[in-house]
């Protein structure tokens, strides 16, 4: 149980529903770009797609209380709006104008777009996110037509499979002399308005459900380490020790980072050697009956901080199989699968995975086993992999959202990939 000083963190107050936004297709577009501009770049959601694909990034942010939520998480942004692209001639390789710029249409997206040909290199990508419901009065061909008067080529308007509330404009600045800019003193053409849902990353979350600005990645596959270190940050650690099964040769897994910092603890995986000798990792086959006595024979405390388990198979019936108590549980889940039916590979102690879809268990499945166990699930990461379920008795009461809101589809790489289908497979309901 918690002690009197730990129960003294931040709680939380409160709770929101999850952003829906797509956003790993969009932020695919800037992949191998050196300057990248996010225009509207808020509490600074885009800059961390961008960032999990290692593309640099600026962004201008005129809303002062968003631009403090974006540079404490370490971003540059500038107070400016797209009225400050005037002072970047030829600067970026990609631009981007997600739904912070809803509000701009007509006469005033024609002038935006000018300035963004004005601020891109040659070959540089622009591209603008919005509503499919403002494709009315433009319409397609009147936005192409704009963009290429603006000297911008190669345009396309479509929509990204799987959003079906945006479309998006992409092109690309030409090698032709562009257009002179419009005059600076009709900036009341641009009604650039910004919604704000964030709270300031530097003081505590009002609730658990808002993650995904926290992604990042040190050395976990995908932005699971920024997560961790967000959750850590809210509910405080006791005795900084992991527990990670299958974590491979430790080059990409959830405990290198934490490690690296001064945590201790077991990581184990049953196929790969480790090829680091500095983490903790030992070669060893995990099942439902062998994990107690793994755990056992390596002293791990009856109760730590995380565990972690990705064995791409019978992760259910581990987790199902630990009677330790971690405060927070990282655990894959089977994002091929919808959330419900709670469905699981049927138990084999020898069981490997073949390369398709027949592997671990439905979101759901996993989390009807946290509640039997005391744990809420929290969040899923936006590719789709893993499920985030912390101690119950360190949250405080509050709403509590269905699976189906937290659950993310299969979205490997943040390309929406997912594993072939095994027609073999053979699932069991629990």
């Amino acid at each position: 149980m918690p002690t009197a000083t730990q129960d003294k963190r931040p709680r939380f107050e409160g709770f929101a529903r999850p952003s829906r936004l797509v956003l790993g297709p969009y932020a695919d577009v800037f992949a191998g770009a050196q300057s990248v501009l996010v225009l509207g770049c808020g509490r600074g959601r885009f800059m961390d797609s961008l960032v999990l694909r290692d593309v640099p990034c600026l962004g201008f942010e005129p809303d002062p209380f968003l631009r403090r939520v974006a540079e404490a998480k370490g971003y540059r942004v500038q107070p400016s709006g797209p009225e400050g692209l005037r002072a970047f001639p030829s600067t970026f390789d990609g631009i981007f104008l997600g739904r912070s710029g809803d509000g701009i249409r007509g006469e005033g997206l024609a002038r935006l777009l000018l300035l963004v040909a004005f601020a891109l290199q040659p070959g540089g990508t622009f591209l603008l996110r919005r509503p499919r419901s403002t494709l009315e009065p433009e319409g397609p061909g009147q936005l192409r037509a704009w963009a290429e008067a603006a000297g911008l080529e190669s345009v396309q308007v479509a929509a990204v499979q799987g959003d079906p509330q945006d479309f998006f404009l992409h092109a690309r600045r030409g090698t032709k002399a562009l257009p002179p800019l419009p005059p600076e003193d009709e900036a009341s053409l641009l009604d650039f308005q910004l919604c704000s849902e964030a709270a300031p990353i530097e003081a505590p979350l009002r609730n658990l459900y808002d993650l995904e600005r926290f992604e990042s990645q040190r050395f976990s596959q995908g932005g699971e380490d920024g997560v961790l270190q967000a959750l850590f940050d809210r509910i405080g650690v006791t005795n900084r020790y992991l527990v990670e099964i299958g974590c491979g040769d430790g080059a990409q897994c959830n405990g290198a980072a934490l490690i690296q910092d001064g945590w201790r603890g077991l990581m184990v995986d049953g196929l790969v050697p480790p090829s680091q000798t500095s983490l903790p990792i030992h070669q060893e086959w995990v099942s439902a009956e062998t994990i107690v006595p793994l755990l056992e024979k390596y002293g791990v405390p009856e109760r730590f901080d995380l565990l972690s388990i990705d064995i791409d198979g019978n992760d259910y019936w581990v987790w199902k199989a630990i009677p330790h108590r971690p405060r927070v549980v990282v655990i894959e889940y089977n994002g091929n699968l919808p959330p419900n039916p709670p469905l699981t590979i049927p138990y084999d102690p020898n069981f490997q995975w073949r390369g398709g879809d027949h592997y671990g268990a439905s979101l759901g499945a996993l989390a009807r086993l946290g509640r039997e166990k005391g744990y809420r699930l929290v969040y899923c990461t936006q590719a789709g992999v893993n499920a985030f379920f912390v101690d119950a008795r360190l949250l405080p009461p509050g709403e509590q959202l269905e699976v189906e809101e937290l659950y993310r589809p299969a979205n490997y790489y943040y390309r929406g990939l997912r594993s072939s289908h095994d027609p073999e497979g053979v699932w069991q309901p629990v």
